[in-house]
């Protein structure tokens, strides 16, 4: 029988059959319709005998079309739960809160504004008295009350009123330094029957009150935090000083607060229950804010706390179990409506939930909004507190909110969650690799963290028992030297402009282009113009260019320098105020006013003028402490850098009142009938200001009022410092900061070392003594090795330390300075100097052994114990007052006095003297501190030393109250010192002493008296000896212990109370004195002391008396220096014309004197295709000192270009060139302007003469760059990878969308700063490797195009409007600003990015095509190039946003030569 016979006949369904019917199947149908259509395609193929009744009324259809339905829900509901189960396409919250708990990633929830308020008063209800008896109960006492000079006693008093006894003020109960900031935790004894757990408040904040709380404050793990709440801790406040004063926002007392409301529930487990679970149903719970406590319901007290760990995925239950050494554990999850589940473990690898539990959290506003400083203010909460005599009493709080206040952050985005989770599970909830870093931050959320990048900045591998330097200076402190420095002058904005055409039948206006432009802030519409003039307008005024060039201009102008009569300015100081000094007669000083003032000891102070006192004016308040009396030299007239009432009015009356809104230029000129006073004038637009410091406001009404602006230009002179080669100035700290070290104010600055020829005066032939003279200082040790028994052997090397050359001048100048010695001294990083053994010099030998040979200098050293060295020093008591003393000292023997001719009862014909040998006059006679003839020539005039004759006193006087002018007191001696003998000689005048005894019988009642100079007292817990204990003033300059005397008693609580005599020296009553101690035992390496080459020199004056100095001049850096190609020149810094002692000309000094001005040469040279400028070693400008003959004043093998700077018309002010041994000018140069001789083209090489010093013809010149790096910049020593985070936070970008949206009109918003960005992303440390330092670097956006952009960024986009278009101009200029802003989306660029408007250009013709046939993107100020807009740079802490608005879009007919200049005009009036 066939197989087809019996398929037939026997078979229902054979394979064939089957596979034939699946081939009529479509599978590619999935909704209702194709289903339907498939169905009956299908029968109509596989049954096509058995069913063709098709009509829409059969039964049969009506089958049908139930199965495709059903096939349409069942594809519906598979694909949907398919899409549910892949992040990507998830839709349902559910589905992505789970999906994402798989990967271990946990939803933020909203994170709470947080952060410090400061106590602005306090009051109490407790009766205490200040220090005058009065009742403070129920006062208000403000903090830094300027109307009370005793409001911080009042202010401590109250608040120690409240504080737990063993937490007083001195007394912390903890305490922790932050960067800079110090904090100190005090208890309040909260009265716990009344006592809350918050303290609630509510204020307006962004639109709505919200309630904030008052919560207890802990230090825990190095950082400050809320502490968990218990009922049986006390409330607490924190004490801050970061050393900036008491109106610093970040000293004081504070409280930490935090939005929301804390809130608990309470859950009884009596059976144990694996992996249970609580859901807690409040909604928009506190991401950070959960707290688990295990208790005792019925007594209801605290047992322990449950450990919350991240996940329960990956940090596992056992793990954690080791690590805390408890099995209470629980995780906590995030529900859709940011509710929390809690799972406990399942009782195996963790304990299972048993028992009480309570959970504390904080339901928060789901909001993004900013808490400011002062956003809070005047807000008060009341603690109740037990007092002293155990009674209830009120504490009450005013509060105000600073800048230490985290944002509130909305709970993250389920499209966050979408985007995170995955990326998170790849970084394994740690960072070790560059993925991890660029990831991991991004786990913050969304509403947290808009962008971020990492960079390792340091390789791994450093040794962690050494700190590491950061050369660029970001990360740590700098202090460099070097010998390549050059300081000068040049204009900044373009040379000064030019009046005196303006008298011309045809005016001459000044040409402005090249001027410092400064855009401000004008609001015509809503604006105040007395506002504008004195918050706006000063900014032009007070730019360090003006500065620089009135300082610069009137250095010898008597109506700006004025002498002060000598009968007046003899001046006092103030015994209330150590900053009020006052003089004999009121002198004509302002406020501002710099004063030169010469000291009774003829040192010179410079100081400047705070307050004259208003009912008395020869009262001045100073900026520093002056320590002595004297007599004000000079009145040096500082340029006002703000209005008078008067100015301001005549300003706005004249020139921006509603009606004249105009264009107007400002200088700065003598009161008319005046010849010192000075004041700002309204240049009536006729006259010649040339000369005058001046200030041209331009006034651009723009299109509408709102967008009318003024652009201030100014010109000037910027000071410039240049390193050649050998220092690059990164990173220079342009803002005061504090020093980690010291705690004080600092800057960065620089100390230049120059040699100061100064003036000859007639020869003497007489020798005036001896003097040591530094030949090199080694600042680096280099081969330094232990020897392994105490010992170390090391390098110092003297090359580029200018030792070559001072030695050189010491060696070969002996008519002048004799025969020197040398010695070497170790001098640790503290300033301590130790003497070497010339036997420790080890190689090379003499001669070579003073400095070493060329060409490294270098000396080999050995030294046998290095533990007679203090290498660091321990503070104990910082900048102690030195008070006045009256502590005597009396020599307990008598002193041998006799005559020269040994007979009897001749002392008062003949002179008598005394000698005694330099051990007995301590040993002996008891003498305290150090004997110099500098201390016994100056004692006596000042009553600190005598002789007494007791024998001589008025009856009942005695030793202890004899004075200077009682019969047998001798003040009048002469000291000598013999070397020789190591002996000293008091001789005392004839006839001014009672009877003397013979030789033979020498005067048995004859004794010195010393009184102290003055004294300083402290209490310490350490240990302070003579021989341990270390003083420095306040400049940091160490004094000699020798000179005082310490004395000690015990105090309690383990003190100990010191008092510090100054015998030998007087530090001045009302200065500060620091007290260290240092212990060489603790010294390990000397690889951080400096080798210092002394010369003992005579110096003998019989050659030339010429003043001849190497002096120093200290200046803060300021900005850094930018070419005119808008390049920054790293190897230059700009300074100003004032030094660090408040001499207004003290950078001056350097090369302009009244009577010589020092010139250098610079030249042009270029750097990876950039020109820049630096000082010229092969050229120099110099006076000439051949006659007919030229020849420079300095010469040099280098020089090849000679500038004459005499102004004789026959050889002077003319380049020469150096060919074949003859100085010539007859060479080949051009001159690009023929009325400026100074500078002139050699080659392709520019050559320009300034005014300045170099070390080029200064080879004595030096300096040291001193950097400070922002103490949020620092890093831990110990660790070896840097990895700088680049975060651009939401909250930033959310104020900056809130401004452009806002059309501009408040003032641009900030960057957090680094302090604010690393407390917003701390919670990242712990998951960082254990070897990297995160170093936070906030990016700011970089503005484009708009008029908000730097002016070196504004442009205008000029457009030709394409043929046959209907689109109007105005709708074209709003499209192209549209799509120009669209283009710089924040997802379209990364930080650090390069623009190309090449790329801006296609982009806008493909969207725009329709629109415009060309654009073409201009520079907005004719100052820059055609082409400097074509491609802009941001840097790494930068990312491009633009800011265009129509107005910046321009259209045009055609594109032409004139289109693509700037817009600004080249004259202004």
């Amino acid at each position: 029988m066939s197989q087809d016979r019996i398929d037939n006949l026997f078979a229902s369904e054979t394979w064939s059959s089957v596979y034939t019917a699946f081939t009529n199947v479509s599978l590619k149908a999935y909704d209702f319709d194709t289903i339907r259509e498939s169905l009956l395609a299908y029968i109509s193929k596989t049954y096509p005998e058995k069913f063709n009744d098709f009509i829409a009324s059969s039964e049969f259809i009506a089958i049908l079309d139930l199965v495709a339905y059903l096939g349409h829900s069942l594809a519906f509901r598979n694909d949907m739960n398919t899409r549910e189960n892949f992040l990507d396409t998830a839709e349902r919250r559910l589905s992505i809160l789970r999906m994402a708990q798989t990967l271990g990633y946990i939803k933020t929830r909203p994170i709470n504004a947080r952060g410090m308020m400061k106590i602005t008063s306090v009051s109490t209800t407790e009766d205490v008295a200040d220090n005058e008896g009065n009742s403070l109960a129920g006062v208000v006492v403000n903090w830094n009350d300027s109307n009370d000079v005793d409001w911080y006693e009042k202010f401590i008093t109250v608040l120690n009123s409240s504080f737990n006894e063993n937490t007083k003020i001195q007394d912390p109960s903890a305490s922790l330094t932050v960067g800079n900031i110090e904090n100190y935790l005090y208890e309040v004894n909260e009265n716990q029957s009344s006592k809350s757990l918050a303290y609630a408040f509510s204020t307006d904040i962004a639109g709505a009150n919200r309630r904030f709380e008052a919560v207890r404050t802990v230090i825990e793990n190095e950082k400050i935090v809320e502490g968990e709440p218990l009922q049986g801790k006390n409330f607490t406040i924190l004490n801050r000083n970061d050393n900036l004063g008491p109106a610093s926002d970040r000293t004081g007392f504070f409280v930490t607060a935090k939005a929301g409301q804390l809130k608990s529930e309470v859950f009884s487990y009596l059976t144990k229950l694996s992996n249970r679970v609580e859901l807690i149903n409040d909604v928009d719970i506190s991401n950070s804010d959960v707290w688990i406590q295990k208790i005792d319901l019925n007594t209801n007290t605290y047992i322990s706390s449950v450990t919350k760990v991240d996940n329960d995925t990956r940090e596992t239950a056992i793990y954690n179990s080791l690590r805390t050494g408890s099995g209470d554990l629980a995780s906590i999850h995030t529900n859709t409506d940011n509710s929390i589940e809690i799972r406990y473990p399942d009782g195996v690898f963790g304990n299972a939930a048993f028992g009480d539990y309570r959970v504390w959290f904080r339901t928060v506003d789901n909001e993004n909004y900013s808490v400011n400083s002062g956003d809070i203010d005047n807000v008060s909460i009341s603690i109740p507190y037990i007092g002293s005599d155990d009674r209830a009493y009120r504490l009450t709080l005013n509060l105000a909110s600073t800048r230490d206040f985290a944002e509130n952050f909305a709970g993250e985005t389920f499209t966050s969650v979408r985007r995170i989770a995955q990326k998170a599970y790849y970084s394994q909830d740690r960072m070790v690799n560059a993925q991890d870093y660029n990831i991991y931050p991004l786990t913050l959320g969304n509403n947290v963290i808009e962008k971020v990048k990492a960079v390792n900045t340091n390789f791994a591998g450093n040794s962690r028992y050494f700190e590491m330097d950061d050369v660029t200076g970001h990360h740590s402190n700098l202090s460099i030297t070097g010998t390549d420095g050059s300081v000068f002058v040049e204009d900044e904005g373009g040379t000064q402009p030019d009046y005196s055409g303006i008298g011309n039948a045809t005016p001459v206006l000044p040409n402005w282009t090249d001027s410092i432009k400064i855009a401000l802030s004008f609001n015509r519409d809503h604006g105040n113009a007395s506002d504008f003039i004195r918050n706006e307008v000063v900014k032009a005024i007070s730019h360090p260019a003006i500065v620089n060039q009135y300082f610069y201009q009137y250095k010898d102008d008597t109506s700006v320098n004025v002498a002060v009569d000598q009968a007046n300015g003899v001046y006092t100081k103030s015994p209330l105020n150590n900053l009020q000094i006052e003089t004999t007669n009121p002198i004509d000083v302002e406020e501002g006013d710099f004063i030169k003032l010469e000291g009774q000891s003829g040192t010179i102070y410079y100081a400047r003028v705070v307050k004259v006192g208003s009912s008395d004016p020869s009262e001045l308040i100073l900026d520093k402490v002056i320590t002595e009396t004297g007599v004000i030299k000079q009145i040096t007239r500082d340029i006002r850098k703000k209005f008078t009432d008067a100015e301001i009015l005549a300003i706005k009356t004249a020139k921006i009142d509603d009606a004249n809104v105009e264009s107007f230029t400002l200088f700065y000129d003598l009161v008319d009938g005046q010849n010192t006073k000075w004041e700002w004038k309204i240049w009536d637009g006729t006259s010649d200001i040339t000369g005058k410091i001046q200030v041209f406001l331009k006034y651009d009404p723009g299109m509408r009022t709102s967008e009318a602006q003024y652009t201030a230009h100014v010109k000037g002179k910027k000071v410039v410092f240049e390193s050649r080669e050998q220092v690059k100035f990164y990173y220079g700290n342009e803002d005061i900061i504090v020093d980690n070290e010291t705690n004080l104010a600092q800057r960065d600055k620089l100390l230049i070392n120059y040699f100061n020829p100064g003036d000859v005066s007639p020869t003497t032939s007489s020798t005036v003594g001896s003097d040591d003279i530094t030949i090199g200082f080694a600042c680096d040790l280099e081969n330094y090795q232990s020897d392994g028994s105490g010992g170390a052997t090391f390098d110092a090397v003297f090359k580029h330390t200018g030792a070559e050359q001072t030695l050189e001048f010491v060696e070969n100048n002996p008519a002048q300075i004799g025969s020197p010695t040398y010695k070497h001294f170790l001098v640790s990083e503290d300033g301590l100097t130790y003497e070497l053994d010339p036997s420790e010099i080890v190689s090379p030998s003499s001669p070579d052994d003073i400095i070493g040979a060329t060409p490294d200098y270098r000396l080999s050293i050995a030294v046998s114990d290095i533990s007679k060295y203090i290498s660091t020093l321990t503070s104990v008591s910082a900048d102690n007052t030195v008070a006045d003393s009256t502590e005597i000292n009396i020599s307990p023997d008598q002193m041998p006095v006799v005559t020269e001719t040994g007979a009897a009862n001749v002392a008062s014909a003949e002179a008598s003297y005394s000698t005694v040998s330099f051990e007995n006059l301590s040993n002996t006679y008891g003498f305290k501190g150090k004997a110099s003839s500098t201390y016994f020539n100056s004692a006596p005039a000042s009553g600190n030393f005598f002789w007494i004759d007791g024998n001589e006193l008025p009856t009942g006087e005695t030793y202890t109250t004899a004075t200077p002018g009682m019969t047998g007191v001798q003040t009048s001696f002469i000291t000598q010192y013999d070397s020789g003998l190591n002996q000293w000689k008091f001789t005392y005048p004839i006839q001014t002493w009672g009877a003397i005894e013979s030789a033979d019988n020498v005067d048995n009642d004859v004794r010195f008296k010393q009184i102290a100079y003055s004294q300083i007292s402290f209490s310490s817990t350490e240990t302070v000896t003579q021989s341990t204990m270390i003083l420095k003033d306040s400049n940091d300059n160490i004094i000699d212990s020798d000179h005082a005397e310490l004395t000690s008693s015990a105090g309690t609580g383990g003190v100990t109370n010191y008092t510090i005599f100054f015998w030998t020296i007087d530090p001045g009553e009302g200065s500060l004195i620091s007290v260290f101690i240092g212990d060489g035992t603790a010294t390990t390496s000397l690889g951080t002391f400096s080798v210092k080459v002394v010369a003992n020199v005579n110096l003998i004056s019989s050659v030339s008396n010429q003043t001849t100095t190497y002096e120093t001049k200290s200046a803060y850096v300021y900005d850094e220096y930018i070419t005119n190609t808008g390049y920054v020149n790293q190897t230059r810094v700009k300074l100003l014309t004032m030094d660090t002692d408040d001499n207004p000309y003290g950078v001056l000094d350097i090369f302009k004197t009244s009577t010589n001005t020092s010139k250098i040469v610079t030249e042009d040279y270029y750097l990876n295709g950039v020109q820049y400028e630096r000082i010229s070693t092969m050229a120099t400008a110099a006076p000439n000192i051949g006659g007919a003959s030229p020849l420079p004043e300095n010469t040099k093998p280098e020089y090849k270009l000679w500038f004459n700077t005499d102004n004789d018309v026959t050889y002077g002010q003319k380049w020469y060139n150096y060919i074949d041994g003859v100085w010539t000018t007859d060479f080949v140069f051009t001159q690009p302007d023929p009325s400026d001789p100074t500078c002139i083209y050699y080659g392709p090489t520019k050559f320009k003469v300034v005014e300045g010093r170099s070390f080029v013809e200064d080879e004595f010149m030096s300096f040291r760059w001193d950097h400070y790096a922002d103490l949020d910049k620092r890093i831990d020593p110990s660790t070896s990878n840097i990895v700088d985070v680049y975060a651009l936070t939401s909250d930033y970008v959310r104020q900056v969308n809130k401004w452009i949206a806002g059309g501009y009109k408040t003032v641009s918003p900030t960057a957090p700063n680094n302090y604010e960005l690393k407390s917003l992303m701390s919670s990242i440390e712990p998951k960082a490797a254990i070897a990297d330092h995160i170093s936070y670097i906030p990016v700011k956006f970089k503005y484009l195009f708009g008029s908000f952009a730097q002016p070196e960024n504004q442009a205008i986009f000029k457009v030709v409007k394409k043929a046959g278009t209907s689109y109007t101009e105005s709708e074209i200029k709003t499209a192209v600003s549209a799509k120009v802003n669209e283009y710089f989306k924040l997802e379209n660029w990364d930080f650090g990015d390069t623009f190309y408007f090449s790329e801006l250009a296609s982009y806008l013709h493909q969207q725009l095509g329709e629109y415009i046939a060309s654009v073409v993107i201009t520079p907005k100020f004719s100052t820059s190039g055609f082409t400097d807009l074509l491609s802009i740079t941001s840097e790494p802490n930068e990312i491009f946003l633009s800011v265009t608005t129509s107005s910046d879009v321009q259209m045009i007919s055609a594109i032409s030569q004139t289109e693509l200049q700037g817009e600004e005009v080249t004259n202004y009036v």
